[in-house]
C-alpha cells in the first residue's frame, strides 16, 4: 500500500524534472512530504508555484525548501501571495524573487506575515516603494536582536536614528550585509578615505560590495588618477562603485591608459581585462 501511494508522487516530481542525482537529495529533505495527499496538497500547491515559477525556479525551491508544498494551499499559500500582491504591492517579478530566495515567507502564518509588513510601513518604507519588497526580505532574513546590532552598528559610526532610518528606506538589502563586511567598509569609507555621512547615504549600496574585489581596487585606480592630475580629486569613489565593470574600465581606465599603463597594475580584475 505504502509503494503504491509513494510511486504516483515520485513519477509527478520525475515529471516536473527532479533528475535521478538531484531526487535522492530531494527525498531525504523532504520525506514527511511524501505522506501527505498528492491531489489535495502537493498538486494544488505546485499548480500556484508554477503561476509565479518558472519550471527551473520551482525546482530550485522545492529543492530549498520543498516543505512549501505539504500543506493545503487555501491555508497560507494563496492568502499569503494575495496579501503580498494586493496590500503589498509587490508584482509578479519581485514574488518571484522572494519565493527563490525567501520561500518561507510564502507559508508563515498570515498574521506573522501582516505584523511583517506592519514593522517595514514603520520604518518609513511605502507599500509603493520599489524597495519594499527588498525590505521585506531583509526582515524576514534575520532576528529583532540581528537587525537592532546593525542599527547599533550604524550609531557607533556616527549615524543617527533619522540617518540610519533613511539609509535603510533607501537600500533596505544593506542590513542583511554581515557585521564583519559592514564594519570593513564602514572603516574604509569613513576613516580612511574621509567620506562623511551624508555621501553614505547618497550611495548606501556601496556598503554592500567586496572591498577586496571592486571598492579597493577602484579606489586604487582613482589615487593614481589623482597622483597624476588626470582626474580631480572629489567625490568620485562612491558613484564609481556603482558603475558597471564595462563603464567602470571605460570612464577611468581605457581612457587613460597610454598615458598611464600603470592603471592595468593597480586595477586588480577578478578577470581578465582585454586589451582596447
Amino acid at each position: 500500500m505504502l509503494i503504491k501511494n509513494l510511486k504516483p508522487k515520485l513519477q509527478f516530481f520525475q515529471d516536473l524534472g527532479f533528475t535521478g542525482p538531484q531526487m535522492s537529495p530531494f527525498l531525504s529533505k523532504s520525506s514527511t512530504m511524501l505522506t501527505h495527499s498528492l491531489e489535495k496538497r502537493i498538486a494544488p500547491s505546485v499548480d500556484v508555484l508554477l503561476g509565479i515559477l518558472s519550471t527551473r525556479d520551482l525546482l530550485r525551491v522545492l529543492g530549498r525548501c520543498p516543505w512549501v508544498i505539504k500543506e493545503d494551499p487555501a491555508l497560507k499559500l494563496i492568502p499569503n501571495i494575495s496579501f503580498l500582491k494586493k496590500t503589498c504591492h509587490i508584482d509578479q517579478s519581485q514574488l518571484l524573487m522572494l519565493l527563490v530566495r525567501q520561500p518561507s515567507l510564502f507559508v508563515m502564518r498570515q498574521s506573522a506575515l501582516q505584523d511583517l509588513a506592519h514593522k517595514i510601513t514603520e520604518m518609513g518604507v511605502s507599500v509603493d516603494s520599489r524597495v519594499f519588497a527588498q525590505a521585506l526580505y531583509s526582515f524576514s532574513c534575520m532576528s529583532s536582536e540581528t537587525f537592532k546590532k546593525k542599527f547599533d552598528l550604524l550609531h557607533s559610526y556616527g549615524f543617527s536614528d533619522e540617518q540610519t532610518t533613511l539609509l535603510f528606506q533607501k537600500a533596505p538589502a544593506v542590513f542583511r550585509t554581515s557585521e564583519k563586511k559592514l564594519i570593513s567598509g564602514l572603516e574604509f569609507f569613513m576613516n580612511k578615505v574621509g567620506v562623511d555621512h551624508c555621501k553614505l547615504l547618497r550611495y548606501p549600496s556601496s556598503l554592500m560590495y567586496s572591498m577586496e574585489k571592486r571598492v579597493v581596487p577602484r579606489y586604487s585606480v582613482l589615487e593614481v588618477l589623482y597622483s597624476m592630475k588626470l582626474l580631480e580629486k572629489g567625490d568620485q569613489l562612491l558613484s564609481a562603485i556603482l558603475l558597471s565593470e564595462e563603464d567602470f574600465l571605460k570612464k577611468y581606465v581605457w581612457k587613460h591608459i597610454e598615458t598611464v599603463p600603470e592603471l592595468l597594475g593597480a586595477y586588480k580584475l577578478k578577470t581578465k581585462i582585454k586589451p582596447q
